[in-house]
């Protein structure tokens, strides 16, 4: 037999209880502005009984207007005063339609608008000297109009005495800007009054009628182009006058002249910029040549504010003469270095084109080139010159000007080039060289030199190594070995050429044993590099490669090609630390692991040495010794940089809130030799900077 199943019988349902009135808000908030009007909205948290709120009311006289049970409108009967302070309060008589009072009064504070002021003028009181197209402006402590309120019904701010031309608008609710057009009187006191009508957009009035007062500046001429008393102006010239303030475009054709010798005014066109400061007269044909003329500005030109100019003013300029070379470089019978160039100056611009076919320079200068410097009016003759020669530069008397005038007459120019200075220039890529012991010489360009002094003695390892770190240069200045000997040798060769000469070396009469030496040459000349040269000196061609995590050593004999086996090497920084080490395999390599370098390390000077200085397995190479053979050479993109980890972060947005949670993803890899690689590290530890 199935038992029934028990039957729970309902929990007892909650009788709800009425709630007393409360008041929630008010429109303006309390402790706020009203307006001058002082109506306030009230909101109550239920219906209520209207007449019991009306009659527990106390504060003003006025009238009250119900939205709703729960919504009650208040306004004073009277105008409230600016800045005046009112209490609102409803005490407890006050009841809901339910029939519940309020548990306690409702005491409520509002401030009335308060006057209406102005906190900025401009141009400030007082100015002076402002420029009459500046704009005028009022700023105001309070909005005047409606945000986004357009059109011309709205009020103007002030009014200008005496009145101006323009435009004026608000820029922002309390922000009102004239714009003259075109602009203000030149040299005038300007009173800017506030409009006495204006009021806030709450109604909030004016205390007092605020005013102040500036003076624009004067009009001026400030300059003219050209400058009073200019000569060699350009026939096509224009005239630009420039004034410190707009001018009336009109008033300037009507006053403004320039008058040629004759008295005549010149006809022509005048042109203005935006802001009609600038004016330019172009005339209508061109200017007659040698003649001076006058730029008349007359007293009575207008500014554009309808200010005369007040004074006058007269200004001349001659235009070019004939066409004449005013002075050369070299002058005549002078001296040129032989690579510089000859420098013709004339009175007026030539025409370039084709300028060459008007030149002649004897005897014949090859690569000869023609530069024209029109603004200077220079014609700079550029050409391969042969030293310490005499030549006669010949320019026809039909070469023309920019306007088809001609030279008229020759011009003719005798100069001589200097000698070539003397010289003397070692042709490798280092100053550290590599010999081997059958080169008994080494090869040098000499110029206008009658003897060489030279000095040559071994070097030990330590100073070889002083003289190529860091520092070592100024070192080898005063370096001198300890055993050292100078040769004089004299010279036979022909003047102003750079020739080969081979420069004996040998200490004892032989050939150079393997080893370092220092070559240095005794000469007067403070501009030649005279060393000193460090030499290295081997039968072995050692070649060296250096990366950022190992080195490869190759050595190979070069008098029958062999490998050179079993040899020590020992490979420096540019500091002279060990680096690494080892011995060179049955193929004459050694490839070995160094410390990762940064990338600093990597391009300094770092060399490898083979066995040790007098010893015939010995050899040196430096990491420099590129020239011609690194990747960049082949056109190669090369890249040195040591091991190092590229990170790239990216966020699931590119924007987030304040509070929200910035997700993030890092893609990390290990880049070297062009490669990426997984980076064998478990954590990242990334550190989040504010900026801000």
């Amino acid at each position: 037999v199935e038992q029934p199943i028990p039957t729970i019988p309902p929990l007892p349902t909650p009788t709800p209880q009425p709630l007393p009135p409360d008041f929630i808000e008010s429109d303006p908030a309390p402790n706020s502005e009203v307006g001058l009007d002082g109506s306030v909205t009230i909101f109550f948290n239920q219906p209520m009984d209207r007449p019991s709120v009306e009659a527990a009311f106390s504060g003003l006289s006025g009238q009250f207007d119900w939205i709703d049970d729960s919504t009650l409108i208040f306004s004073p009967n009277v105008r409230l005063s600016p800045a005046q302070q009112i209490n609102l309060k409803f005490d407890t008589q006050a009841q809901a339609n339910n029939g519940l009072p309020l548990v306690e009064p409702v005491d409520l504070v509002y401030h009335a608008v308060g006057y209406l002021r102005l906190t900025q003028g401009l141009p400030e009181d007082g100015s002076t000297a402002v420029d009459p197209s500046s704009a005028v402006i009022a700023t105001f402590n309070r909005p005047v109009v409606p945000l986004g309120a357009e059109g011309t019904e709205l009020p103007a701010a002030f009014s200008l005495e005496p009145g101006a031309e323009g435009r004026g608008e608000w820029l922002n609710t309390s922000t009102y800007v004239f714009y003259p057009e075109p602009s203000l009187a030149g040299g005038q006191e300007y009173t800017v009054q506030v409009s006495e009508d204006l009021t806030g957009v709450e109604g909030s009035p004016l205390r007092t009628r605020q005013a102040w007062s500036f003076t624009t500046a004067p009009p001026k001429l400030v300059s003219v182009e050209p400058s009073d008393g200019t000569g060699n102006i350009n026939l096509d010239a224009d005239v630009q006058l420039t004034f410190n303030q707009p001018f009336d475009p009109d008033s300037i054709a009507d006053n403004v002249f320039l008058i040629d010798p004759q008295d005549n005014p010149v006809k022509g066109e005048f042109s203005w910029d935006e802001d009609s400061t600038e004016f330019t007269f172009t005339p209508r044909g061109m200017l007659k040549r040698d003649r001076e003329y006058s730029l008349s500005v007359g007293e009575e030109t207008l500014s554009g504010g309808g200010t005369p100019l007040g004074s006058g003013q007269v200004s001349t300029f001659s235009t070019i003469p004939d066409l004449a070379v005013i002075r050369s470089d070299p002058g005549q019978n002078g001296r040129k270095d032989v690579y510089s160039s000859v420098a013709v100056h004339f009175n007026a611009p030539i025409k370039s084109k084709n300028v060459l076919n008007f030149i002649s320079i004897i005897p014949q200068v090859s690569n000869l080139d023609a530069f024209l410097d029109e603004e200077s009016r220079i014609l700079w003759l550029n050409g391969f010159y042969a030293p310490d020669t005499e030549y006669s530069l010949i320019i026809s008397p039909n070469l023309p000007d920019e306007w088809n005038g001609r030279l008229g007459q020759e011009f003719s120019l005798d100069f001589k080039t200097r000698p070539l200075d003397p010289a003397l220039v070692v042709s490798v890529g280092s100053d550290v060289v590599f010999l081997t012991p059958d080169q008994s010489s080494i090869k040098v360009q000499v110029t206008n030199l009658n003897e060489i002094s030279y000095s040559l003695g071994t070097v030990t390892l330590d100073e070889f190594q002083g003289l190529i770190a860091p520092g070592g240069y100024e070192i080898r200045q005063s370096f001198r070995p300890e055993r050292e000997r100078t040769i004089l040798m004299p010279l036979e060769l022909p003047d102003n050429q750079s020739t080969p000469v081979e420069i004996p070396l040998s200490m004892d009469g032989g050939p150079l044993a393997p080893g370092f030496y220092a070559l240095r040459f005794n000469l007067d000349q403070d501009y030649i590099y005279a060393g000193p040269y460090l030499l290295v000196v081997s039968d072995i061609n050692t070649t060296f490669k250096l990366s950022a995590t190992d080195a490869l050593v190759w050595a190979v004999n070069l008098g029958d090609g062999s490998s050179s086996v079993d040899v020590p090497v020992a490979i420096y920084t540019e500091k002279g630390d060990l680096l690494a080490q080892g011995q060179t395999d049955a193929d004459g390599v050694l490839r070995v692991d160094t410390p990762v370098r940064a990338l600093e390390d990597i391009y300094a000077v770092n060399y490898a040495v083979l066995g040790e200085p007098g010893q015939e397995t010995f050899s040196a190479a430096l990491s420099n010794w590129n020239q011609g053979l690194d990747g960049s050479s082949f056109g190669y993109p090369v890249d040195y940089s040591p091991p190092h980890l590229d990170a790239y972060i990216y966020t699931d947005r590119p924007i987030y809130r304040p509070g929200q949670t910035v997700h993030f993803r890092v893609i990390l890899r290990e880049a070297y030799n062009g490669r990426y690689s997984i980076p064998d590290r478990s954590h990242l530890i990334l550190n989040v900077v504010n900026d801000f």
